[in-house]
């Protein structure tokens, strides 16, 4: 039922979505994106807002906040996780775009000035591990929603989650330095305008 009324809300309607997230928003921007297609809307606009710090430094932070559900500096060494409040605020410059779209009633173009912006930015190793994350996901959570035992198996996909960013990444980037990224700029080049374009 709130599926059907979200639908009748938005169709029709230019949307613009925004993102706050570690730095790992790729899958999730798809899926939205085909979402907001079928429900008859227009995607006009994407803002990825993100943890801009290494992403081994990200991933200890992140871990900090989700457990102790406190934002901030962890040890008083790491940077406080999540979208930092000089990216929040910097964000207001994107508003300003959005707003003059939206009093001109024309659309066309806003992704195009959000990207020079800054407002979607993209790391071609995350991508390269998301892409890779993304299916192993699914394995995952199909797995765990059939268990009875469903806390035991969550337990289990965190600590396979830390061995998989320590070991597993390091090694997909390896194989992905050695046989794709230099023989493939086609293809990269290709990928990255998918994420940046709204269809």
């Amino acid at each position: 039922m709130q599926q059907a009324k979200l639908k009748a809300t938005i169709k029709n309607t230019p949307v613009i979505t925004v993102t706050g997230a570690r730095n790992m928003w790729l899958n999730a921007f798809v899926r939205v994106k085909k979402l907001i297609n079928a429900a008859g809307a227009k995607l006009v606009g994407n803002i990825s807002l993100v943890d801009t710090h290494p992403n081994p430094i990200s991933f200890i932070t992140i871990f900090h906040w989700m457990l102790h559900g406190k934002k901030d500096k962890y040890l008083n060494i790491f940077p406080p996780p999540g979208v930092s409040d000089r990216d929040i605020k910097h964000s207001s410059v994107f508003g300003k775009s959005v707003l003059t779209h939206l009093n001109n009633n024309n659309w066309d173009g806003l992704q195009n000035e959000l990207v020079k912006e800054g407002a979607v930015k993209l790391n071609y190793n995350l991508m390269i591990i998301e892409t890779v994350a993304g299916k192993i996901f699914g394995v995952w959570a199909n797995f765990i929603v059939k268990r009875k035992n469903r806390a035991f198996w969550l337990a289990a996909f965190k600590y396979y989650l830390l061995i998989a960013f320590w070991i597993g990444a390091p090694i997909v980037l390896t194989i992905d330095a050695i046989f794709f990224r230099f023989f493939s700029p086609k293809r990269i080049a290709a990928r990255k305008q998918y994420f940046l374009n709204l269809n």
